[in-house]
C-alpha cells in the first residue's frame, strides 16, 4: 500500500513544477494552523527536525515532501492524507 501511495505522490507532487510541491506546503500549513500544534510536535512525529519541516513549508522553498512524512504529518494531525492532496492539486 505504502509503494502505492509513493508513487502517487511522487509522480504527482515530488517531481513536477514547483508550484505544486508549494501548493501541498500551503495545505499541510493550514492544517497544521487549524490544528493549533507546534511545528516541533509536528516534526517529531514525522520523525525530522524541525528545520527541516519549516524549509519544506517556506514559501521559498521547494523541495519536496518524502510521502512518509506527509502520511506521517497528516496522521498526526487526524486528517486524510488524500484529501490534503487532492485540495493540493486543486489549488495548483
Amino acid at each position: 500500500m505504502l509503494d502505492k501511495l509513493r508513487i502517487c505522490v511522487d509522480t504527482v507532487y515530488m517531481h513536477t513544477h514547483p508550484l505544486r510541491r508549494s501548493a501541498l506546503a500551503d495545505e499541510l500549513v493550514a492544517e497544521i494552523a487549524k490544528a493549533r500544534v507546534t511545528k516541533s510536535s509536528v516534526a517529531q512525529a514525522a520523525g525530522i527536525s524541525v528545520d527541516t519541516l519549516r524549509r519544506r513549508l517556506s514559501a521559498g522553498h521547494h523541495a519536496p515532501f518524502p510521502t512518509e512524512d506527509v502520511v506521517a504529518i497528516c496522521g498526526f494531525l487526524g486528517v486524510d492524507y488524500r484529501q490534503v492532496i487532492e485540495r493540493a492539486r486543486e489549488a495548483a
